[in-house]
């Protein structure tokens, strides 16, 4: 009786299952190899970082230039009407503000002008993180009140 066994070739097999453990742990990142890298941060906006953006003064003179160019809507004014309009806004790399946009408002005429206003700012000293100029979103109230008296 002559009783032969033939055995599989291991190798193949082998280097199959190496195949496969190196995609499972390398995440596929192996067809990543020949593109080229981007910075996904460069035109990210950021609402924590080292060093946040400020009007140029410091907030009293926010306060101040605020003062100075807000007019209250005669319409608000004459219906006694007050309160804060939440604004935000993104503080560029270069110091201007884009993407003004109202969050909360009493009448539709506060949020407006609170818009113009902003509109008006000089540049802000930018934002950096991690030593480099970013984009920066910053949210702020401006609030519509009427003297007393």
């Amino acid at each position: 009786m002559n009783l032969s066994i033939k055995q599989k070739p291991v190798a193949p097999l082998f280097i199959l299952m190496l195949l496969f453990c190196f995609a499972a742990i390398n995440n596929g990142q192996a067809a990543n190899i020949n593109k080229p890298f981007t910075d996904t941060t460069r035109d990210a906006v950021f609402s924590r970082v080292e060093m946040q953006p400020q009007f140029p003064g410091g907030l009293q003179a926010f306060g101040a230039f605020l003062g100075q160019n807000i007019h209250y809507p005669a319409d608000d004014a004459r219906n006694k009407i007050e309160g804060r309009v939440i604004c935000t806004f993104v503080v560029e790399k270069d110091g201007t503000l884009s993407n003004i946009k109202v969050i909360r408002t009493p009448t539709e005429a506060m949020g407006k002008e609170a818009v113009r206003v902003l509109s008006l700012s000089p540049a802000w000293k930018p934002g950096y993180q991690g030593g480099k100029l970013v984009r920066v979103s910053y949210t702020v109230p401006i609030s519509f009140s009427l003297g007393k008296g």
